[in-house]
């Protein structure tokens, strides 16, 4: 849902049922997951409540949703028998905006970002706080370079699409 408050797109999630607010990308873009019609009574109702536009994504299930709840149990059957070491740097999850280094708290982010909200926007800000100002987008497309220009105009994003792209990464070490 682009263009339109948070509040709103959470009071029409409330009004339909079985749609929950999935990620906060940026500011004005909001992605709403759940089962298919639902999503998209939503997103007519969102249209006609003022959102510039409504888009529906091609995407394979209903991620960051309680629909996702099967698949957040096998994760976390799986992800019980794997060790997990202090990391060398904070991770920040996209659960909740902010670093984490304590293994345990790191392996339940993994296991919780498969059914809830996503903070891509808060994590982008906390790791933009700490003086990171240059990202790299990796793949096809320039996604993530909208949507941090939308965050801080002040972020450069570089983007690497094709190998030969990653010639621009190359610094000389003397």
């Amino acid at each position: 849902i682009l263009g339109m408050e948070v509040e709103g797109v959470r009071s029409l999630c409330k009004g339909i049922g079985g749609c929950q607010i999935a990620n906060l990308n940026c500011p004005g873009q909001v992605v709403v997951s759940g089962k298919a019609t639902n999503i998209e009574l939503l997103a007519g109702l969102a249209k006609d409540k003022g959102a510039k536009r409504a888009i529906m994504l091609d995407v394979s299930g209903a991620f960051h949703s309680k629909l996702m709840d099967p698949a957040k149990e096998k994760l976390e059957k799986e992800i019980a028998n794997v060790n997990f070491s202090a990391p060398g740097f904070p991770v920040i999850s996209s659960v909740t905006g902010k670093p984490a280094a304590d293994p345990e708290e790191i392996k339940n982010n993994l296991i919780d970002q498969v059914n809830s909200l996503t903070l891509f926007g808060d994590s982008i800000k906390y790791i933009a706080e700490q003086g990171i100002k240059t990202f790299i987008e990796i793949g096809p497309g320039k996604v993530l370079k909208g949507l941090l220009r939308k965050i801080d105009k002040s972020l450069e994003v570089i983007n690497i699409e094709k190998p030969e792209d990653a010639a621009m990464l190359c610094v000389d070490s003397q």
